[in-house]
Formats: structure tokens, C-alpha cells, sequence
């Protein structure tokens, strides 16, 4: 069998069954077919529960194969299970099913032959269906499946009229339309025999009951909203006396014992069909048993829980745990239960004497437990293991999270009888004795007013509370047959010591300005001030003008009650209930605050009589300013003088050990200490209890200044406890604890979370914030009373408004950050920090945190401080050495304070800084070749600034190097992210290195006014050359007719020059060639354009070919010195000849006289 998953129930109405807490013996054997086929008459759904299969009517189980036949009678070898077996490995899924066989004895088999719509068999449902096989069928197409019974039985059922037990396990495929239906039992829908389970006309998407007489006359019980896709087991369960019930899951969702006759008539069972015969439904149906009787309880959760363990749900519940969901919707989680349930199906007796639901058990006596069907269910809100302030109010209580509901059920009252409650104790409590914890029991839930009964015995980790009576043992009155609501508690007491506190008044507590009804607000004056300690020794002032008046957040942002002894303002206790009489041991705490000179003995609060020995009292003294503890009468007074300062809040008291030793103590010290026997002799009697007056009531000795709060024992505290009690105060309101001898300040469970040796040096005006559950303290918001310029430390961005103020966020149960500073000049800048002068306040905080804080606000009155030229910062460092490496963080101006948010780790450094504003460039030269090279460099500012720093980025040469940007920005949340330029060389054709230079300059306008001034920063820039001086002659030989013959050369530059270059042009043989330049000129402009030379032959007569040398030579005093050293070069010249050797004779004949003629 596979697991089964744990259940999920939601009622249609508000009411919710839960009755899962009852685990009975599994299943036997379910009812199958035989191996030849044939199906067993004799089994049920249970074989378990004696006399039901005789009443079984009808049982369709599509998960028995040999039930499901493919054709409308029963064939050899048609059905699915025989199929499979002929067939191995073919999936018959998609199969018209024709014929399905009952496995009643009744024989009640259900077949279509009004239309031939067949439901299809698949073989996998699914998840859903627990991967077993179902029958669907389709709305489209009317799939249904029936039998019309006959009115006597012959052997294919018979009509029948009783009570009865419908269940059908099956699922939603699709939204259903009005009256779609999946079963009904009869064909007449006009009269309320008949009834079908169908979507419902009246109310939507719900699926019904249905059921009428008339059409006015419809009868209808809801099962639930329509699901899809979920595997559903719906379940009826009808009597003539109790009416009809209408079950989901085995959970009740909807009864009406008025329904005695309704639905009775069975002449039809119709599968996916209603009772008019026209309304469909697309469903897959896989299961249907019904009984022609109404089960009972048990033999309901034996069928549950035979088609839970089958289809891998749990539809089993013990039925009548009924939970209003109207009122109770989250106290659902881990239902459980304990009572009695005698089995009536024929086994033994189920008795559940204790119980646990997610942290608490329940417990009765066996012999308590002895009514059958009477029982307690109870569950939880799957709340949180955390403080909840939701207590009583008036009361020092502070409840768990989580919390229980129990409801009781049954005959008669289990929850009269003796029951305990036992509770994990949760961590955070962990540490408390168990005189602290206590029970509340409520009848609504929200605790207010909650019943608290304490008494609990702790042991291994549980905390156990005996033989409580519900109803009985509470002032409530509680009826526990509706909803009772049980939490666990803590009675929290100063420092955590709540045990023999008799007495607490708090001005953060319950203070009102009328009877116990209206909080006081500020400047209210005080009519009750209500006791914490439980003993209800409240203080009353009916005179209108002798109340004192409360002033909110005036000590370290929690109130006071502040008094006026000139006007003789008290308030007197309204009884002296448990208060330290006789010679009992003692213990007091006053935190209290003188505003005018004393001018006799000013008591700020007393008790006891006014004759010798009888009070207990501390008061403040004329004489030398001195702090009085006493019993009455000066000879019982422990006096310190000049203790008092005006305005200055202590934390004053005193003690006595029940022997023989008194102390006077103040501020977490011991002042005077007497042990000698003598007086002050105690013999306390309680008269009066008063706060701002003496016992004796005297005029002139009324107090003036403000009390925040007064405590008292009837025992004598350890020191560590007393430790605890006075670190609470202190942290609470801003004092230090006396530091003469390192004093650690404790937490209730023990943890020092200010250590007074290792913070030694650290130890003037300590303040802190913290939470600590189990004295109540929950400071949100602190400053050290002794230091008005002093920081400010929260836990929102609020420096004004009280601890108490609903936008305040809380640290969490036992976390504490605290801090101390060094007793430095408070506004002294003479220390240097990152390389400026006199830029770094001298005074130095540290801090201790216990727990995980994470980020606080930390704010200083600006009129405190004066920061030198800079920008304010507050520097976080893990050492005492500050600089740069350490966290800093630009200081926010609100007009009245300088504040920022920071989140120091434990054990660091805090002080304040003024950095001067400036930038950092990790380059100051780069070199690159010229030809497209480049580099970069990065700039970041050096301190945060207020608004954005602009810088611009030029470049003095763009024809040499350029930037890829213009300008950078810096904000405030990316100032020290460095931002990269790069700079990228611009290619020339000049034979040289160049360079230029990168400018990084704030943009004024757009900077934040203290960058302005800041000098310019430049990377020199350096281009390596790619370029070589030369110039390039286009031809080396020309040939040419020495009669004027010509041809030409070109000369031009390989690269620019930076001056003019200037060429000698020569011919070495000016009667052989010439040329038409002497000299070519190239300037920067042309010196890449080629000029031509040109060379003319000069004619002679010899017959030769003659030659002559052209010669390009750079002139050097003309040229650019870098084509000086450059080799001449040269055009060789050869000149072809146009003469030819020979002779002319003038006459080839001459005739001439024989006698001495002549011719020539």
C-alpha cells in the first residue's frame, strides 16, 4: 500500500470535521473475485465489521477487471480481466465498459440500453487515482450506466426503501452545468423520495444533495465547491430519526435532521446520470457501495478507511469533532484528540487517554476516562516558536505564538475532569526556571482576557502543568463545548526575575488617565498606574490635583511619571498584597530623577507604617545631597552623601538579606553596606503604599522629578540576579551601570552582552538597544542619559518619537548591540585620518553585539559637533587604527542631526571623521604606439559625496590621443566603484614620438560643492612612432636621344616632415644632360605629393653614346634636421647618339685643263 498523504479538508459552510485522531488497526482482506471469474457474494468493504455485508446493496469496484465487460452481457473472455490475461502487454484503455458488475449479493449489474453511450475503461487513473484503474465518462455523448430495479428480487436485485449509506469515490474532469449529475436512485424528480448528487441550480458551482417535492420544495444539502482533477470520495448517511448527512472525504460538511423521509426510495441506481434522465456529467467514476442501513460512527471510519488505504487518501475520521470555521479557520494543523470510543463494530474499545499536537500534550486520568464517544479534540494555529505581547492585560504575562484550540465533545463534560497540559519549552525560553512559566486559557483568543494559572513542574525540556480543570479551576467559567484556547506563558519580571516579585510599576506599562480604561498620553495626568507583578497593588489618585502627569519618551525615548512635591503630588496603593513585611528579606529598584534642590527627606516611593522600623522606603536627603534607604526614623537610615545631581536619572535602592546585612545600592553598586546587626532594624508593617510620598505623608517631603519605575521583592536576590535586574534598567533607560569595577551587563538567560573588562577602556555613557523577552525589554531607540549630545542608535530612521511607537522595528529575542566611548573630548578634531590634519574626532565608541542586529541608525545632534572642512563621515573600523581600509560612510543632514545607517560587527570601532574630498587616479603616464594603440587608466573618488561628482576627461592634442569618454559620473551609492578611460593613439605620417596630455577635471556646476576645488589631475600621454624619415626617387635610370631628348622622375617624401625639406637636384655632366629644377621643396602640406624633374639630352658630334648622373641630395641647412642625415640618391642617365664615323668628297668628277688646269 502506498503512503498516504496527509489529508487537506475544506468545508463548503463553515463548519469543519475533524476527526482525525484516532489511529485504528488496518484492513483485512478486500473482496475480490474469485479465480474463475465469478464474484464473491459473501464479502464487503470491511471484513472487519460484523452484520454489514448483509446489508451491502450495491458494490461497482472498476478496480476488480473481471467486474468490467465489453459487451452488455456476460461473455467468456469479454471481460477487461480476462482480456488482459489472453493479451498480455495490450492496454484496453479507451474500451466501451457495458456491462459492470455488482459484487453485492443483490446482483444489482448496471448496463445502457436506452442509448448505447458507453463509459470507457482506463487502466491508469493516474496519481490521482492512486494508478489504478476507473471508468470515464463523457457529458458529450450521455455516458451513463443503469439498472431500473425490479420490485421483487430475481436475481438481478429488487427495490428497496430504508435508511441508507451512499459512497462513490470519483473524479471531476470538467465544470459542470446545472443538474449534472453522477448518481441518483430513483426516475421521479418531483417528489422527495428520490434524490440525485449533481451540481447544484441554487448555489452555482457547488455539488449537491438533491432531493424535492414539488419545484417549490427543494431540498438540498451542500457537499462541497465543484473540484477538478482531485480524487473525491462524497458519502451520504441518512436515518428516519436523524435526517440526512453529507460527507467529503469523510468529513461532515452539511446534515439536516429534518430531512427524515428524504431520498429513501431506491427503484434505480443511475451511474453519471440524474433523475430526469437528461443531465450528464464528465467524470471518472470509480467506486460506488451503497448500504441499506445508516452506518454508525465506527463502521463509517472501517469503509473510510478501506477506500483510504486504496486509493492512497485518508478518508478516515472519527466522527463528532466539530470545528467552527467561521471563527477558527487557522487552527487547523495536527489535529488530535484523546477520549473514549467503545468500538461497536465488534472489536475492543479505543480509549486515548493522552494525546500531542505539535508541542503540547494532553493528558487525562484513565479513570476520568470512562464515557464513551466523550472526548477532547484539539489542534494548533502553526504558529511560531516567538513572543507574542498579546497577554493579559495588567499582568506581566507574555505569551507563545502559537497557540491551541480545544473543543469538547460527547455526553458529558471530559473537560470537568483533572487534565494536564505539558508544552515543549521553546528555545528562547529555554533558560527560565520554571517558577516563570504559566498557562493561559482563553474563550476567545485574543488573550486579553485570559485566565493565567502558574505551577508548572519542569523537566527535560517540557514544562508540565497538573490537574487543571477547565471550567472549573478558572474565574472564566469556560464551557469547553465550543472553542477553548490554550497558550503557553512567561511571567516576565525585571531582569527576568519574576519569581517573589511583589510589586512593579513601569511608565511603559499599563498608565491611565481615567480608571483602568483610557492610556495616558503625554502630558496626562496619571489617575491609576496599574501593578505588573500580578498582586494588583495598583497606585489611585482620585484628587484631580495631586496626580502626577506623564511624560512620554523623556528618558531615554520611554516615559515617566513626573511629580510635584511643591503641590504635593503622590498616588496611593490601592492594597499591599504580597509586599516584604515583618523581618522578610527584601529587594527594591527605583529609577527616579530630582528636578529641584532637596529641603528635607524627598521620597520617591515607600510602604510599610509610619512608626520606627515599620517602612521600607529610599528617599533623597537635604544633607549632602545624601541617598537614604531606610525603616523609619533616622536611626534605621543607611545614608551616601553627595549622591545626588539635579536632572541626572539613577537607578537607586536597596536590599536586605533576611539576616543581618542592609545595603545601599545605586547604579548596579553597592554604596553603603551594613552588617553589623544594628539598625536599620526591620519590623515592616503595610499601612500604605505610596510613590512620590512618605508613609508618614509629611509636607516638604513629597518628591519632585519624574519616577520611570519602581520594583520590589520579598526576598533577597542573588548578585547575579541582581546583576541581571540592574542591566535591564540601565539598558532600558540610557544609565550607566556604575564602572568604578568593570561591571558586565547581563541578559536573563545569563549572557553578558557588555562585557566590563574587555570594554574597560570603552566604558563612559554605555547605551544600547536590545530585546530580552523575559524582562520585557524591548528598546528600540537609545542615548545615554548623561550625554544630551551624545549618539543615538535605532532600529528605524526615527530620533525623536518614543520606544514605543508602532513604526519602530524590533531586534528579535536576544539580540543587544551596546556601545561606550573612550571618555575623549566629545567635540575635539585634533586626530588625522586619511591624510588630512585635525580631521578625526577624538572621542571613540565601541560597540558589543550579542545576537545578529544587522543594520541600525546611528544619528548625533548637530548642534553636538562641529566637523571641520571635509565631509562628515562616520568611520566603522574592526581596530582602534582608522583609515582608509575601514568602512565610511557620508553622514546624512536632516536639519537637526547628522545620521546615517551602518552595520558594525561586534567588537568594532566607531568615531566620526571629516575626509577631505578628492579623486584617484591609479595612472599618471601611459606610452602606446601611435598607430591605433591604446591604454587605460581608472578613476575613483576617495570619499563619498553628498550629490553626484562629475569629472570631465580631455584631451590637450585629439590629433595625437583620444578619450572614450567625455565625462564620469560618481553618485553617492557608486562613488568608490572605479570607472575605467581608455585612451587610443591617433596614427600621422611624421617621423617622431609624440605626445599629449589626459585632463581629469571636476565639472563645478555639476559636482558636489565640496569637489569643486580640487586641482586637476593629468596622465602624460606618450605615442611611440611607426613612421621613418625618407623620400623616394621614382626612377633609378633613364634613357634618353642626346638631340633634346627628355624624359622624366619623380621625387616625394615617405613621411611628413615638421619643416620644409628642400632637394639639390645636379647633374654631374651638364653637356651630356640637364635638368629642369635645381632644387624641389616639400612642406608638411604637399609632402606626400610626388614633383617631377625633368631631363634633357644635350646633342654633340661624336659618335658615342654618352652618359650623366642626376643627383637628388637633401639640402640640409634648408630641410627639417630629421632628413638631414638621409643618403643622396641618384637617376643614372644614358644618352643615345645620333652621329655616325665617316667622310664626304665635295666632287665625285672634276673636269679640268690638261695644261695646269685646276679645280678643287
Amino acid at each position: 500500500m502506498k503512503n498516504q498523504p496527509q489529508p487537506t479538508f475544506k468545508a463548503i459552510k463553515p463548519i469543519l470535521l475533524f476527526l482525525a485522531f484516532w489511529t485504528l488497526g488496518s484492513l483485512g482482506l478486500f473482496a475480490q473475485t474469485d479465480p474463475n471469474g465469478t464474484v464473491n457474494d459473501d464479502s464487503g468493504p470491511s471484513t472487519l465489521i460484523t452484520d454489514l455485508n448483509a446489508n451491502l446493496r450495491l458494490w461497482l469496484d472498476a478496480t476488480d477487471k473481471s467486474t468490467l465487460y465489453t459487451t452488455p452481457t456476460v461473455v467468456a473472455g469479454q471481460s477487461i480481466s480476462e482480456l488482459e490475461t489472453n493479451n498480455p502487454g495490450t492496454d484496453y484503455s479507451g474500451t466501451e465498459i457495458q456491462l459492470w458488475l455488482d459484487k453485492s449479493s443483490y446482483h444489482s449489474n448496471v448496463d445502457n440500453t436506452v442509448n448505447s453511450a458507453f463509459p470507457e475503461y482506463v487502466s491508469d487513473g493516474g496519481t490521482t487515482n492512486n494508478n489504478l484503474p476507473t471508468l470515464e465518462f463523457s457529458k458529450s455523448t450521455s455516458d451513463h450506466l443503469m439498472i431500473d430495479l425490479p420490485v421483487t428480487d430475481s436475481g438481478n436485485g429488487e427495490q428497496w426503501t430504508s435508511d441508507y449509506s451512499v459512497f462513490i469515490v470519483f473524479e471531476q474532469l470538467q465544470d459542470g452545468g446545472v443538474d449534472d449529475a453522477f448518481f441518483s436512485n430513483g426516475n421521479t424528480f418531483a417528489d422527495d423520495n428520490h434524490f440525485q448528487i449533481s451540481v447544484s441550480a441554487a448555489t452555482g458551482n457547488d455539488f449537491v444533495f438533491k432531493s424535492n417535492n414539488g419545484t417549490p420544495d427543494v431540498k438540498y444539502l451542500d457537499f462541497e465547491t465543484e473540484k477538478q482533477n482531485e480524487l473525491k470520495l462524497y458519502s451520504l448517511r441518512a436515518s428516519s430519526l436523524s435526517g440526512v448527512e453529507a460527507l467529503v472525504d469523510g468529513v461532515r460538511t452539511d446534515s439536516d435532521a429534518s430531512f427524515t423521509n428524504v431520498g429513501r426510495s431506491f427503484t434505480s441506481y443511475k451511474i453519471n446520470k440524474n433523475r430526469n434522465n437528461n443531465r450528464f456529467n464528465d467524470s471518472r467514476i470509480t467506486e460506488v457501495i451503497i448500504y441499506d442501513r445508516r452506518l454508525s460512527d465506527c463502521e463509517l471510519d472501517e469503509v473510510n478507511k478501506y477506500l483510504g488505504n486504496k486509493y492512497g487518501k485518508d478518508f478516515s475520521s472519527s466522527f463528532g469533532a466539530l470545528f467552527d470555521t467561521d471563527t477558527d479557520t487557522n487552527f487547523n494543523n495536527a489535529v488530535v484528540g484523546i477520549g473514549l470510543k467503545e468500538d461497536i463494530c465488534g472489536g475492543t474499545e479505543d480509549k486515548r487517554n493522552t494525546a500531542t499536537s505539535n508541542g503540547m500534550t494532553l493528558t487525562v486520568d484513565d479513570a476520568d476516562n470512562t464515557v464513551n464517544r466523550n472526548y477532547i479534540a484539539f489542534s494548533d494555529n502553526n504558529g511560531s516558536e516567538t513572543t507574542n505581547d498579546n497577554a493579559p492585560t495588567d499582568t506581566n504575562l507574555k505569551r507563545l505564538d502559537k497557540v491551541w484550540m480545544l473543543q469538547e465533545f460527547g455526553n458529558e463534560a471530559l473537560g470537568d475532569q483533572a487534565l494536564d497540559f505539558e508544552f515543549d519549552i521553546p528555545s528562547i525560553w529555554s533558560h527560565l526556571a520554571e517558577e516563570s512559566f504559566a498557562i493561559l486559557v482563553d474563550g476567545d483568543g485574543d488573550f486579553s482576557n485570559a485566565e493565567p494559572m502558574a505551577g508548572g513542574t519542569v523537566n527535560a525540556g517540557k514544562v508540565k502543568f497538573s490537574d487543571i480543570t477547565l471550567g472549573t479551576d478558572t474565574s472564566l467559567n469556560l464551557d469547553i463545548t465550543t472553542p477553548v484556547y490554550i497558550a503557553l506563558a512567561i511571567q516576565t519580571g525585571p531582569g527576568g526575575l519574576a519569581t517573589n516579585l511583589q510589586g512593579w510599576w513601569k511608565a511603559d506599562g499599563q498608565v491611565y488617565s481615567d480608571a483602568g480604561t483610557t492610556s495616558a498620553t503625554n502630558a496626562d495626568p496619571i489617575y491609576q498606574w496599574s501593578d505588573f507583578s500580578m498582586n494588583g497593588n495598583d497606585f489611585i489618585q482620585s484628587d484631580s490635583g495631586k496626580r502626577p502627569i506623564f511624560s512620554e519618551a523623556t528618558l531615554n525615548f520611554n516615559p515617566q511619571a513626573t511629580f510635584d512635591g511643591s503641590n504635593g503630588t503622590f498616588m496611593e496603593g490601592s492594597g499591599t498584597s504580597g509586599l516584604p513585611s515583618g523581618n522578610s528579606a527584601r529587594f527594591m529598584r527605583v529609577v527616579a530623577t530630582t528636578t529641584a534642590a532637596f529641603t528635607g527627606n524627598h521620597v520617591p516611593f515607600a510602604h510599610g507604617g509610619a512608626t520606627q522600623n515599620e517602612a521600607h522606603l529610599i528617599a533623597g536627603s537635604v544633607n549632602s545631597n545624601g541617598l537614604i534607604y531606610s525603616s523609619w526614623e533616622p536611626v534605621n537610615d543607611i545614608t551616601s552623601t553627595n549622591f545626588w545631581t539635579q536632572d541626572h536619572p539613577n537607578i537607586i535602592g536597596g536590599a536586605f538579606d533576611g539576616a543581618s546585612s542592609t545595603y545601599l545600592q545605586a547604579n548596579g553598586t553597592t554604596l553603603v553596606t551594613d552588617n553589623d546587626g544594628t539598625p536599620p532594624t526591620w519590623s515592616t508593617v503595610n499601612f500604605f503604599l505610596r510613590i512620590g510620598a512618605d508613609v508618614e505623608f509629611s509636607p516638604g517631603e513629597f518628591w519632585t522629578g519624574h519616577i520611570a519605575e519602581v520594583m520590589v521583592y520579598d526576598t533577597y536576590p542573588s548578585a547575579a540576579e541582581q546583576q541581571q535586574v540592574d542591566s535591564y534598567l540601565a539598558l532600558k533607560y540610557g544609565i550607566t551601570l556604575d564602572q568604578s569595577i568593570a561591571t558586565d551587563y547581563v541578559a536573563t538567560d545569563g549572557t553578558v552582552v557588555w562585557d566590563g573588562t574587555v570594554n574597560a577602556s570603552y566604558n563612559t555613557d554605555i547605551f544600547g538597544i536590545g530585546q530580552d523577552d523575559a524582562s520585557g525589554l524591548n528598546q528600540k531607540i537609545s542615548q545615554s542619559v548623561h550625554n544630551e549630545n551624545g549618539p543615538i542608535l535605532a532600529t528605524t530612521q526615527d530620533f525623536t518619537n518614543s520606544n514605543v511607537n508602532g513604526s519602530r522595528t524590533a531586534l528579535s529575542e536576544g539580540n543587544f548591540m551596546i556601545m561606550g566611548h573612550n571618555n575623549a573630548s566629545q567635540n575635539s578634531f585634533t586626530s588625522s585620518f586619511d591624510g588630512g590634519t585635525n580631521n578625526r574626532l577624538n572621542r571613540v565608541w565601541k560597540v558589543e553585539e550579542t545576537g545578529t542586529v544587522n543594520a541600525v541608525f546611528i544619528a548625533i545632534p548637530k548642534s553636538a559637533i562641529t566637523f571641520p572642512a571635509g565631509i562628515p563621515n562616520i568611520v566603522v573600523s574592526g581596530d582602534e587604527t582608522f583609515d582608509t581600509t575601514d568602512t565610511l560612510v557620508e553622514l546624512n543632514d536632516d536639519g537637526t542631526y547628522y545620521w546615517a545607517s551602518i552595520n558594525p560587527s561586534d567588537g568594532d570601532y566607531v568615531t566620526f571623521a571629516s575626509p577631505t574630498p578628492d579623486f584617484t587616479i591609479d595612472q599618471t603616464s601611459l606610452t602606446f604606439d601611435e598607430n591605433a594603440g591604446s591604454s587605460t587608466f581608472i578613476v575613483v573618488l576617495d570619499v563619498k559625496p553628498a550629490t553626484d561628482v562629475v569629472l570631465d576627461i580631455t584631451s590637450d592634442d585629439t590629433d595625437e590621443a583620444t578619450v572614450d569618454k567625455s565625462q564620469l559620473t560618481f553618485t553617492s551609492a557608486d562613488w568608490d566603484t572605479p570607472q575605467t578611460v581608455t585612451v587610443t593613439g591617433v596614427n600621422d605620417d611624421i617621423d617622431r614620438n609624440d605626445s599629449a596630455t589626459i585632463t581629469i577635471a571636476v565639472n563645478d556646476a555639476a559636482s558636489d560643492d565640496s569637489f569643486d576645488a580640487l586641482a586637476d589631475k593629468t596622465v602624460a600621454i606618450t605615442l611611440t612612432d611607426d613612421d621613418t624619415a625618407n623620400f623616394t626617387v621614382s626612377e633609378t635610370t633613364l634613357t634618353l636621344d642626346e638631340n633634346a631628348g627628355a624624359d622624366i622622375f619623380t621625387v616625394v617624401l615617405d613621411t611628413e616632415p615638421t619643416s620644409d625639406v628642400v632637394f639639390n637636384i645636379s647633374s654631374d655632366d651638364t653637356d651630356e644632360a640637364t635638368v629642369d629644377k635645381a632644387q624641389l621643396t616639400f612642406t608638411s602640406a604637399d609632402w606626400d605629393t610626388p614633383q617631377t624633374v625633368t631631363v634633357t639630352g644635350v646633342d654633340d658630334d661624336i659618335d658615342r653614346n654618352d652618359s650623366a648622373t642626376i643627383t637628388i641630395s637633401v639640402n640640409d641647412a634648408a630641410s627639417d634636421d630629421t632628413f638631414d642625415a638621409l643618403a643622396d640618391k641618384t637617376v643614372a642617365i644614358t644618352l643615345t647618339d645620333n652621329d655616325t664615323a665617316n667622310f664626304t668628297v665635295s666632287e665625285t668628277a672634276l673636269t679640268v685643263d690638261e695644261n695646269a688646269g685646276t679645280d678643287t
